[in-house]
C-alpha cells in the first residue's frame, strides 16, 4: 500500500456490460493497495449507446469518460470504469486507436478495457496482473500522476504494445512514490509542476504505429 489517506474521499468502481466479478474484485482490491483510499463498487451498468462507434464495433473512450462522470455519485472523488469490450481515442491522425485504459490526468473519472489483455495467449496470473497494472495506471492518472520514463514503473508508457506492462514490476518507482504521497498527503509538499500529459495509445492498426505523440489539449492520458 501507497500510504492511508482517510482524508482522501473514496473511489468508485463502475463496471459497464458484462464483466467477470473475480475480475471486478481484483481490481477494487489492486486499487485500495495502490492509493490506500476506500473502494466502492457500483451496481453494474450497461455500456452507453452514445459512445459506441460502428464502424469498429468498439466503444470511444472520451465519451465513457464523459459518462462516468455525469452518471456516478459526486460523493466519490474519482471512478474508474471496466469493461470487457474494447474502446479507442484518437491519436495524431489516426481519429480510432484502441486502447488498454484512458483518463483524465488530474481528472475524475478513468477506463480500463480487458479486451486486449489476454494477449499472447496470457495465463490468468498474467492477465489478472495485466488488469491490476492497467487500473492503478489510470487512478494514477486521474490522482496526477503522469507517464514515467523508468520501464519498471507501473506508470510506463505502453508505447504500442503490451510487452512495456509486462516488464514493469508492479510498483512505481521512488520518483513516481514521492509524488503520490505528496498528492495524498494531508498537507501537500510543493512538487515540480506536472506537463500536460500525452497519449500514447495501444492499437491494432499496423499503419498506426510508430506515429508521433500527440499533445492532448483535454488533458486525456491513453494506456
Amino acid at each position: 500500500m501507497v500510504m492511508s489517506a482517510p482524508h482522501v474521499r473514496p473511489v468508485a468502481v463502475q463496471p459497464l456490460g458484462d464483466v467477470e466479478p473475480s475480475v471486478i474484485e481484483h481490481l477494487a482490491d489492486q486499487l485500495k493497495s495502490f492509493a490506500g483510499v476506500p473502494v466502492t463498487v457500483l451496481p453494474a451498468q450497461p455500456l452507453p449507446s452514445t459512445a459506441f462507434y460502428a464502424p469498429r464495433n468498439r466503444y470511444r473512450g472520451d465519451k465513457l469518460l464523459e459518462y462516468l462522470d455525469q452518471a456516478t455519485p459526486k460523493d466519490y472523488a474519482h471512478v474508474i470504469g471496466i469493461t470487457s469490450r474494447d474502446i479507442s481515442v484518437t491519436k495524431d491522425k489516426v481519429f480510432d486507436w484502441g486502447v488498454f485504459g484512458v483518463a483524465q490526468l488530474k481528472g475524475r473519472p478513468g477506463i480500463v478495457s480487458t479486451y486486449r489483455l489476454h494477449a499472447r495467449s496470457a495465463s490468468e496470473a498474467l492477465f489478472t496482473s495485466r488488469v491490476e497494472h492497467i487500473a492503478s495506471h489510470e487512478l494514477g492518472h486521474a490522482l496526477g500522476l503522469p507517464h514515467c520514463t523508468s520501464p519498471r514503473c507501473m506508470m510506463n508508457d505502453a508505447e504500442g504494445g503490451i510487452g512495456p506492462v509486462d516488464a514493469a514490476d508492479g510498483h512505481l518507482c521512488d520518483d513516481c512514490l514521492k509524488r503520490l504521497r505528496a498528492i495524498l498527503s494531508p498537507t501537500p509538499a510543493l512538487v515540480a509542476p506536472i506537463p500536460l500529459e500525452t497519449a500514447h495509445a495501444e492499437a491494432l492498426p499496423r499503419e498506426a504505429q510508430g506515429l508521433a505523440t500527440l499533445d492532448v489539449p483535454d488533458r486525456l492520458a491513453a494506456r
